[in-house]
């Protein structure tokens, strides 16, 4: 396959570009580096069109990599593949998010205090792109349970270790005190006409400094430092959300791509402003999309553009947006705090005469969780390949779906898991798909849109099953 993940070429500018970005990110872990200073490394790199459509691409498969590992226990294999996500993805909350997991599940696993900083250190940069990201605040109160955890371990006879190691200590001192005490020479005895000594004045040692506590100090119950996750239509007040315009060129009209903003809204902090919005564009051109990128610009209110932001909205002919189909775009963008309005424009669109490839089949779906009221999801798979990995051995499995919501009602969070099998039917691999997420672009009621999986496996794959695996209705949580 044509899209197949393959090592970064050392002399690769992308390469390049990926470490001046993590020079970047750990010159402060708790602040993503600008917009400005991204494209300022681009350029100084000079990555061209093609570099940075690939950019999207090489962060798409790290962060799947990423993710497979983490499902499969392995923290310390996803660590590097997320990463480069989020090198290539400095301001994406979900990528973010799983770097923190993959940092946090170390630092539980091994009691390690340096990856325990990392993971609250990235979980701070998420808060402050989404304040609401509720996995967040959940893995910061797993990171304090941890914690704790560790603190309250008894060793024998109930005692903490710390205390235990402590009084052993001060047993051997002890003993090695008495034996000295034995062996000197014994005193003569004070003369007959000798004063007696007062034993309530002979001199206290000074406390030791480097004595064990006594007991463990007790542990302060975390601080919740935003609101629990709040979707941004029921936003509390103080939280600086303001209502945001987003205004399209009208060259979407032009080509024929819909254009349906469902929200848009500014976070102003005293030092910050981030602008958001949930926008689908859709495909009413009559072919298929095989290209689609956008520009979002940023502007104050003399209409001068401060900002802008790409989107690669639809890279490669294997995703290709067919007529109707929908594609979601989110906004979330650090701008000037002059910044009053915003608009879309259209960078480059592709298209090709519809494919005549063979029929959507129909797959069941297995909800492994209770089905919200009145939901009723349509899955069907576009297309499936198994073919050979030759870079690393073994075979890749590549799907295509499309997730279609046929009810009156907008999924907040609908994820699924791709189960693979073999021919003696056992399962090879699992893969979790994020088709709409709480922080994300919901899946609204009639909308479809368009997911794929790909997974390397040790031999090929015979058959899958889909599991729905988390399912909220509503905009509401």
């Amino acid at each position: 396959m044509a899209d197949h993940p393959r090592p970064i070429p050392p002399d690769d500018a992308l390469r390049a570009y990926i470490e001046k970005v993590l020079d970047l990110l750990h010159r402060d872990e708790n602040t993503a580096p600008t917009p400005i200073e991204l494209a300022a490394v681009a350029k100084e790199l000079g990555l061209t069109a093609a570099d940075r459509a690939r950019l999207e691409s090489t962060a798409a498969d790290a962060l799947a990599r990423g993710l497979g590992f983490l499902e499969h226990g392995r923290p310390r294999d996803a660590v590097p593949e997320l990463e480069t996500a989020v090198a290539l993805r400095p301001h994406d909350v979900q990528t973010l998010h799983a770097l923190a997991t993959a940092r946090a599940g170390i630092a539980l696993s091994e009691g390690d205090a340096t990856e325990d900083a990392a993971a609250r250190a990235l979980v701070r940069r998420t808060l402050v792109l989404d304040p609401r990201h509720k996995d967040s605040f959940e893995l910061l109160n797993r990171l304090d349970a941890g914690g704790r955890g560790r603190a309250g371990r008894k060793g024998p006879f109930g005692l903490p270790p710390g205390l235990l190691v402590g009084l052993v200590l001060l047993l051997v001192v002890a003993i090695v005190v008495v034996v000295v005490t034995m062996t000197r020479e014994t005193p003569k005895p004070a003369p007959a006409n000798a004063e007696p000594v007062d034993e309530t004045l002979a001199e206290v040692p000074p406390p030791d400094p480097n004595a064990l506590p006594t007991e463990e100090p007790e542990n302060v119950p975390p601080q919740r430092l935003f609101p629990a996750s709040i979707p941004p239509s029921m936003a509390v007040a103080g939280d600086g959300r303001v209502d945001a315009t987003l205004g399209r060129d009208p060259a979407f009209a032009e080509k024929k791509l819909g254009f349906d903003l469902k929200a848009a809204w500014f976070n102003r902090f005293p030092e910050r402003t981030y602008f958001n919005a949930w926008v689908l564009l859709k495909n009413d051109t009559g072919e298929d999309v095989t290209e689609l990128k956008a520009e979002t610009q940023f502007l104050d209110s003399g209409g001068k553009v401060l900002a802008a932001r790409a989107h690669f909205v639809v890279i490669g002919i294997n995703t290709a947006l067919r007529p109707g189909d929908t594609a979601p775009v989110k906004v979330i963008s650090e701008v000037p705090a002059a910044t009053t309005a915003a608009q879309m424009r259209l960078v480059s669109l592709k298209t090709r005469p519809v494919n005549a490839s063979a029929p959507a089949q129909p797959v069941a779906l297995v909800w492994a969780v209770p089905r919200p009221a009145d939901v009723e999801i349509e899955l069907v798979e576009r297309w499936a390949e198994v073919s050979e990995n030759t870079s690393k051995g073994g075979f890749w499995h590549k799907v295509v779906f499309e997730v279609r919501n046929k009810s009156a009602t907008p999924l907040r969070a609908f994820k699924l898991n791709v189960q693979r099998f073999d021919a003696s039917d056992t399962m090879l691999q699992a893969d979790a798909i994020n088709v709409a997420w709480s922080h994300d672009v919901p899946l609204f009621a009639g909308e479809t849109r368009v997911v794929s999986s790909l997974e390397s496996t040790a031999t090929p794959v015979k058959r899958y099953v889909v599991e729905v695996i988390t399912a909220t209705a509503g905009i509401e949580f």
